[in-house]
């Protein structure tokens, strides 16, 4: 199997098919598997099993037996929590798409990375399913979508959402090391908004999409 930990692999994960700045730290791990309202599930392979798991337990971060494929962090966000995670001013969202307020603590789906390696296996929809299975039990749900290249991420949204409710163009801080723009050029990638609502929000034309710089 790996001779690295489940958090190291997450890191080294995450700096591959994000950027080697998103997560640099493997206490963000750690904060999804102790907090009550956050998730990490994991594509993972032990032994001669392999499959989607949720890491719930502080010590699989530290275990070397699994190799992981694939990972997802998910969960409740109050409003202050959210405006972390979001590189958009939240009162920006509020105005310019159907989520409000009262939709706080939001559900949220922050990162869903596969290894470049696996990909094309179903793996990113085998993950996408089972995080969203437990986040539709607190609607709304919302994610920000990378506009890359490879389309398979927009794929697995539009299996649950056929429009996104924004479009943020230039989207990512300066010190974003893109790997599709090139780690060394300022990322000009876009980012989709896409939601899902229990109330049939967001279904009308005039209520989407939105363009803007993520600044306005």
């Amino acid at each position: 199997m790996s001779e690295q930990t489940v958090a190291a692999q997450l890191v080294a994960l995450s700096g591959e098919t994000t950027s080697p700045a998103y997560i640099t730290d493997a206490g963000v791990f750690t904060e999804y598997v102790a907090a009550d309202d956050r998730y990490l599930f994991v594509y993972r392979e032990h032994g001669i099993e392999a499959g989607v798991v949720e890491v719930t337990a502080l010590e699989d971060l530290d275990r070397s037996d699994w190799a992981v494929r694939a990972f997802a962090l998910a969960g409740q966000y109050d409003r202050d929590a959210y405006a972390e995670v979001v590189n958009v001013p939240v009162d920006l969202l509020v105005t310019a798409t159907p989520l409000r307020e009262t939709d706080f603590p939001l559900s949220v789906v922050k990162v869903l990375a596969v290894d470049p390696d696996y990909q094309s296996r179903g793996i990113g929809s085998e993950l996408s399913a089972i995080v969203a299975a437990e986040l539709f039990k607190h609607p709304p749900v919302v994610t920000m979508l990378w506009l890359r290249d490879n389309p398979a991420n927009v794929k697995i949204a539009e299996s649950y959402s056929e429009f996104i409710l924004a479009r943020f163009d230039d989207y990512f801080p300066d010190d974003w090391q893109c790997p599709d723009c090139g780690l060394e050029n300022p990322c000009t990638c876009s980012v989709a908004m896409y939601g899902w609502f229990a109330d049939g929000r967001g279904l009308d034309e005039e209520e989407r999409p939105v363009v803007a710089e993520a600044s306005d």
